[in-house]
């Protein structure tokens, strides 16, 4: 124990004459041992984190508090994360803090006291230590040697007021993690969602009790060994880089039962999917992904999935077939898709990101048919003109006409009438820009702009031989929305959070009808009690 003392020791006398920045000089200086109590305790807990079963595999749900911050240290270079796919599981963002806290005990890295509080922030959700009662930290339940159950709850609210009516919703989560001795985790969200008027997208086959609905978006257990895991239950997935939406699997569906496994060695990783979109209706969605990450700043992502219905295909469980083939083998009924997603960082500070999507490509020109496919351009830049912990954001997502469609009503990549990608869906364009700045850790107002252009293509209405192949695009009538809204997020206490926001919108050729005009204003408040 003497030795770790003198350890201890040296570690603070050596932050203390660190060269940092003048205002992180002055952020230690003003709480002198605060530097040394953290270091000792990140230094402990590499010492003891094999000891404390601390092997967290479930996934972080997409909503979670986290994901901005461990965007924004990703585009700054500080923290080194792989969230092209998600959700991402807790272990990787312990790993990645894990890496990272030499450099932050040594006082090697350039960031100023609101930057030092959001990294204390993550510490502190991820790793069991810290006491600055930045948020809750969720409960832990049970702990032994072999097992582990934590639980975080909340309340959320949502109030919105227009000039003709109100709307307001209710909820209470709970989210239960922990793992079974050293290789099997498991995760469950329970939410209880209470509103006056429920609209028809909102059902997604959920009964409804006395204006309540209950659901389950996370269930399932995951299998992990150093090169290969399993999750076997109910999942939302996001495969891509685009921060508005992905063409694959995004959150646009709330979640997603099947199987899926990964194989990951060095910077590959390889994933397959088996999805039952609809049990009524027997449909299917299989998949696989290859990803490389990081070779230069550079992750790319290759996606090959079907959609398919009426019977369980073997061949298309395989991870290693070439779907295409096997589709076209079986007689050329079902929905292939293919993506290609790239993310780059060309340096400090900057993102640039992009997906492409090909639905159908006529490589004859006989008979003629249309070419679906879709693209996303995307640029993320923290502290532009040296503006601290700025961020902006701007993404262009163009999709053709007749994307996601199919000959086969029941191939469609769709279920209840609601796209399992991109939110957009077919038949239109967008453009996405947004400013954030993080003016303290609980502090971080934000803009917003979208411009949205929406023709008459529909998911139920796929082409058909004698309709022109290459329409204008927007096609028809195009339906166009501005929207701008503006907000601010305040976390006054640690159990606590609140946003404030104002929005504003404009529909031109509302529902693809010429001259229907609608423009609206509207208030709108969050609010998220933990306990």
């Amino acid at each position: 124990m003497n030795g770790l003392f003198q350890l201890f020791n040296n570690l603070n006398s050596d932050i203390k004459h660190k060269t940092l920045d003048r205002r992180h000089r002055h952020f230690w200086s003003s709480r002198p041992w605060s530097a040394f109590f953290f270091a000792r305790e990140v230094l402990i807990l590499s010492i003891t984190i094999s000891s404390l079963n601390a092997a967290e595999n479930v996934p972080i749900p997409l909503e979670h508090w986290s994901y901005p911050l461990l965007e924004y240290f990703r585009t700054e270079g500080i923290l080194h994360i792989n969230l092209e796919t998600k959700p991402i599981k807790r272990e990787d963002v312990k790993l990645a803090l894990e890496e990272l806290k030499e450099k932050y005990v040594n006082g090697k890295l350039d960031i100023d006291p609101v930057e030092d509080e959001l990294l204390a922030s993550l510490y502190e959700e991820f790793f069991p230590f810290s006491k600055n009662d930045f948020r809750n930290n969720p409960k832990t339940i049970y702990e032994n040697c072999s097992c582990l159950l934590k639980e975080e709850s909340y309340i959320k609210t949502h109030l919105i007021n227009k000039k003709e009516n109100s709307e307001n919703n209710i909820g209470i989560n709970t989210y239960l993690w922990g793992n079974i001795g050293k290789y099997l985790s498991f995760a469950e969200e329970i939410n209880i969602l209470y509103k006056k008027n429920w609209e028809a997208n909102d059902t997604l086959g959920i009964r409804k009790w006395k204006n309540l609905r209950g659901v389950t978006p996370f269930a399932l257990f995951n299998l992990s060994f150093s090169h290969l895991e399993i999750n076997i239950g109910r999942n939302v997935n996001w495969l891509g880089p685009g921060k508005f939406g992905t063409f694959l699997l995004s959150n646009n569906y709330p979640y997603f039962d099947g199987i899926n496994g990964n194989i990951k060695i060095k910077k590959v990783k390889f994933s397959s999917f088996f999805i039952v979109i609809n049990v009524d209706s027997a449909k299917y969605l299989s998949g696989h992904r290859i990803e490389i990450s990081n070779i230069r700043g550079l992750t790319l992502g290759i996606n090959e999935f079907v959609i398919y219905s009426g019977r369980i295909e073997p061949g298309y469980l395989s991870p290693l077939l070439i779907l295409y083939g096997e589709q076209y083998n079986r007689g050329d009924r079902d929905n292939i898709f293919w993506g290609l997603d790239l993310s780059f960082y060309p340096m400090k500070k900057y993102r640039i990101y992009s997906e492409f999507l090909i639905d159908d490509f006529q490589y004859e020109s006989s008979p003629p048919a249309p070419n679906k496919y879709g693209t996303i351009l995307g640029l993320e830049i923290t502290e532009p003109f040296h503006i601290p912990r700025f961020n902006l954001s701007m993404e262009y997502t163009i999709i053709r006409k007749w994307v996601y469609t199919h000959k086969y009503p029941e191939n469609v990549y769709s279920n209840y009438s609601l796209c399992l990608g991109h939110p957009l869906g077919p038949d239109g364009d967008e453009l996405n820009i947004t400013i954030r700045e993080i003016l303290r850790w609980n502090v971080i107002p934000q803009l917003h702009f979208l411009y949205r252009r929406k023709g008459e293509g529909r998911l139920n209405e796929p082409w058909q031989p004698g309709i022109d192949p290459h329409p204008p695009f927007p096609s028809g009538i195009v339906k166009s929305t501005m929207l701008f809204d503006v907000s601010i997020f305040l976390k006054p206490f640690s159990s606590s959070e609140f946003t404030f926001g104002w929005k504003t919108y404009r529909n031109e050729n509302l529902h693809n009808v010429d001259d229907w005009l609608e423009q609206d204003n509207e208030f709108f408040t969050n609010i998220l009690l933990t306990f």
